[in-house]
């Protein structure tokens, strides 16, 4: 075969591509075109910020207004819109509302394309976006190593709001629920029989996260760990971002990406905000324990036997610890053990 041969070949081949992609029904659809006028962005959210509801706003947001401003002020100049020649961009601030309003809800992209009036592979685009700036930003602002100074004060917060002295952070792990990836076989199914990313985490006294790691594989728990303190702000995250109260239905590497946006946004708004009411429930965060239906703990098995020797001193030296008059006995922790006995 000559060159002429070879060139006519891929010529032809070319050609079969073309016929075989599937052409587009239309440019753009005319729900798209009533955005400017009908989106949500326009209808809902600016018309809260010309109208000043402090509850709606928190409810529809998840955080106050003064706690948007701050987070607009730092991510908004790295949201750049998308030019182009034939219609107004979208802008960056209407990408932020986007994501929020997908980590707050769970709803999935397909779902907001109608009350957005904008398609589903721009609106992916701009959340995958958005939290990639999110995390960037926010980062090494709300989630960085604490320095020798901080870790004491992290301990005398567990001291005074917890009466568990010389606690250093409370540390836990979630596996949190994925739809079947494509082209994974068994890669993500954990032992519970669904395919997940495993998230572990160490937070202090308040429910702020200190250390997380999510996406890596055979992670385990450490032999001792104060559990109930770091179960309460996976329940606290999984109340504000309710993207967390069933599977994500995205690929591995993009559920790693939209749940490091949730910890640094659940950071950033926790130490402005403060202890917020959840107005849509009037259910306080600190009260929730639980998590959602996509999360799950993150134990291995269990086949019987004892737990190890290390694991049976620690629980041996903080029992003696918290029954000594001397050490860490509380004057009401008699009177709540044996209430229930007295009762019956």
């Amino acid at each position: 075969m000559n060159s002429s041969d070879e060139e006519d070949v891929l010529i032809l081949l070319s050609l079969r591509r073309r016929r075989k992609r599937k052409r587009q029904s239309i440019w753009c659809r005319e729900h798209f075109l009533l955005r400017e006028s009908r989106g949500e962005f326009q209808r809902t959210f600016l018309h809260l910020l010309d109208n000043p509801d402090e509850e709606l706003f928190f409810n529809y947001t998840r955080m106050s207004y003064s706690t948007y401003n701050a987070l607009k002020s730092l991510v908004l100049g790295l949201l750049k819109p998308d030019h182009s020649n034939w219609r107004k961009s979208i802008s960056a601030e209407e990408k932020l509302i986007i994501t929020l309003r997908c980590l707050a809800t769970g709803a999935s992209f397909s779902s907001m394309t109608v009350p957005f009036h904008m398609s589903r592979r721009s609106i992916t685009r701009h959340i995958y976006q958005t939290c990639q700036v999110l995390w960037d930003v926010l980062q090494p602002l709300e989630l960085k190593p604490p320095t020798k100074d901080q870790w004491f004060k992290i301990a005398r917060c567990f001291g005074d709001l917890w009466d568990f002295p010389f606690a250093v952070g409370a540390i836990d792990g979630k596996h949190i629920a994925l739809n079947a990836p494509t082209k994974c076989g068994s890669m993500y199914y954990c032992y519970k029989g669904f395919p997940s990313i495993v998230l572990m985490a160490v937070r202090d006294a308040d429910s702020c996260f200190i250390l997380v790691v999510c996406g890596k594989e055979d992670l385990q728990l450490p032999t001792f760990t104060c559990k109930t303190n770091g179960e309460c702000a996976f329940g606290i995250l999984a109340k504000k971002f309710e993207i967390f109260q069933g599977p994500l239905r995205v690929e591995p590497d993009k559920a790693v990406l939209l749940t490091n946006a949730a910890l640094v946004l659940h950071n950033f708004i926790r130490r402005r905000d403060g202890r917020m009411v959840d107005r849509t429930s009037d259910v306080t965060y600190e009260v929730v324990k639980g998590q959602g239906r996509g999360m799950f703990p993150l134990e291995a098995p269990t086949h019987g036997g004892r737990p190890s020797a290390e694991a049976m001193a620690i629980r041996d030296s903080v029992k003696t610890f918290f029954n000594d008059p001397q050490g860490g006995t509380v004057p009401w922790q008699h009177e709540n053990v044996f209430r229930n006995v007295i009762a019956n």
